[in-house]
């Protein structure tokens, strides 16, 4: 393929390897475990590279800020916040009941801090390195909210045969409800994961983000007996609470990437 193919291409190259690939992994005759759908992105990014000439461009690598680390990158771990409000929120009002003792939150404690690295380096990092990393590069000149809204829905698709044929992720759930709820916040959470990538120009703040998102939901349903069914709608990775919190934050970030982008406009006028 010619070198001169263009970013907006590449993305679509990229899409099309994404659903690919989950087809494939769908019919595949072993039953796989939603955790191993997390590959795909990484694998679609090596192939598009490859299509596109630019698997062995040293600067194609250097673009997806693997090498870059600072203290913004624990901003990732705002992506916690959401989650705690959620099932803080269920468990005041008993639609929720918390169970557990001090000796086994200190214990998970633990544990959690473990998972959280070890799935910001492996898993995680997999998948965000195909969103955050090849993806936000060649959507990024759309302007930032803008491109973190489509990586949004592109992300968000890529979930929803994994739902709806795997059976290993909530399956639990009427689909029917649980699926609008998802892609509402999974598009949100883009806006904040971008956010936080953007700021810090590491790959590994994404990557911290979507880790510390997962593990908070994780953590949530381990601590939670549900007295009501509506708890699962309103907390877990894809509640009511959470989107709203979610979608706070993206308000604020459009106002204040607004406000960037009009202060680097002044600088270059």
């Amino acid at each position: 393929m010619p070198e001169n193919i263009t970013n907006a291409r590449k993305a679509l190259i990229f899409t099309i390897l994404i659903f690919v690939f989950v087809a494939l992994f769908l019919l595949a005759p072993l039953q796989l475990e939603a955790g191993m759908f997390m590959f795909v992105p990484f694998l679609a990014m090596v192939l598009t590279m490859l299509i596109s000439g630019d698997l062995f461009v040293g600067k194609s690598w250097g673009d997806l800020k693997l090498r870059i680390w600072n203290k913004k990158v624990f901003l990732g771990l705002l992506a916690a916040v959401p989650m705690l409000i959620g099932y803080t929120v269920v468990w005041v009002l008993n639609i929720s009941s918390f169970q557990g003792t001090s000796d086994s939150v200190g214990k998970i404690f633990v544990e959690a801090i473990i998972l959280l690295i070890g799935t910001s380096v492996s898993s995680v990092l997999a998948e965000e390195i195909g969103w955050r990393g090849y993806l936000y590069n060649k959507l990024i000149s759309m302007g930032f909210m803008k491109s973190q809204l489509l990586i949004g829905v592109i992300w968000g698709s890529f979930h929803l045969p994994i739902i709806i044929f795997n059976g290993d992720y909530h399956s639990d759930t009427n689909l029917l409800l649980y699926i609008p709820l998802f892609m509402v916040t999974i598009i949100l959470a883009s806006v904040f994961i971008g956010y936080v990538r953007f700021v810090s120009g590491s790959l590994w703040a994404a990557s911290l983000a979507h880790a510390a998102h997962n593990l908070a939901w994780h953590y949530g349903e381990q601590f939670s007996i549900n007295a009501n069914e509506i708890a699962t709608y309103l907390t877990g990775d894809a509640g009511i609470i959470i989107a709203v919190v979610y979608g706070l934050a993206a308000l604020w970030i459009a106002k204040r990437m607004k406000q960037t982008y009009a202060h680097k406009n002044e600088l270059t006028a």
